[in-house]
């Protein structure tokens, strides 16, 4: 069963931070950060406490836009942009279970159009 965990850490570029459950279902994300690019302290604990609020909205069965939407006011890390932005213009559904299906079949699609569109056959290469 594809989770939000498993696709986020597949979005986030060069994180290593990882997101754990615990018996609840509920995201706790772990201590571990790298930093993310931010100098100073502050802008770095500010980037992690923005990190973990933004994990725990994703992290649910169901992704309430609007909290994501509020959690996001704040700035969004670069490696959760994607996403979020996804979430929100809605090209992903708010159910999280869903995501890789989605994915799969929109690639699957675009691949279609590409080959309709952009793939020459062998009557015309001449």
């Amino acid at each position: 069963m594809w989770n939000a965990t498993k696709w986020i850490a597949a979005y986030a570029s060069g994180a290593d931070k990882v997101v754990k459950r615990d018996g609840n279902g509920e995201a706790s994300p772990s201590t571990s950060y790298s930093s993310v690019g931010r100098k100073g302290s502050m802008s770095r604990e500010w980037s992690e406490m923005q990190r973990e609020k933004l994990l725990k909205v994703l992290n649910k069965s169901v992704v309430s836009i609007e909290d994501l939407q509020q959690v996001s006011w704040g700035g969004i890390p670069q490696d959760l942009r994607p996403i979020c932005w996804q979430l929100m213009l809605g090209y992903l559904p708010r159910e999280t279970s869903s995501w890789q299906d989605v994915v799969n079949c929109k690639r699957k699609a675009y691949r279609d159009l590409l080959k309709t569109h952009y793939e020459v056959s062998n009557s015309r290469k001449r």
